[in-house]
């Protein structure tokens, strides 16, 4: 069976070291460029219906803080001592 074009330009794009998706340089991610992986991040992250972390709540702090879909749709970061914390109990997130 033939691989399609589509296939075949985000294997190309892989092996450059570019994006799949939108053909950006990569920095830190296999196949997708920071954008590209926040934004499915989100997309992953309102489908499930996940909330953001709240300290004094079940559950771990996030190992790096990632940005969170609020209820207007509208993206935001975490509470800057929640970060802070978080790189206390994480040295590497420094």
């Amino acid at each position: 069976m033939k691989t399609s074009r589509q296939y075949r330009w985000q294997k190309k794009k892989i092996a450059e070291g570019r994006c799949a998706r939108c053909g950006a340089k990569r920095k830190h991610y296999t196949i997708l460029c920071d954008a590209c992986q926040i934004s499915n991040r989100l997309r992953y992250q309102q489908r499930a219906g996940s909330q953001p972390w709240h300290e004094g709540r079940r559950g771990r702090p996030p190992r790096i803080p990632q940005p969170m879909r609020g209820g207007g749709g509208e993206i935001r970061n975490p509470k800057p001592e929640t970060r802070r914390k978080a790189e206390i109990r994480n040295p590497k997130l420094a």
